[in-house]
């Protein structure tokens, strides 16, 4: 979970149990919720290039 915060030791193995866990979900599902938390958490294309021309 990207909610967790485990000390420094743990972080490497934590992060590498989390890695081959989501690794053995089926490919489709694990584009799809890509696809969904990215729609759910970026900016419109659109707007990242309204943007980009103030600077």
């Amino acid at each position: 979970m990207a909610n967790k915060a485990p000390p420094d030791q743990e972080l490497v193995p934590y992060v590498e149990r989390l890695a081959e866990r989501i690794a053995g979900f089926p490919e489709a599902a694990v584009r799809l919720a890509k696809r969904r938390i990215n729609a759910a958490g970026l900016p419109a294309k659109e707007d990242v290039q309204v943007d980009a021309g103030f600077f």
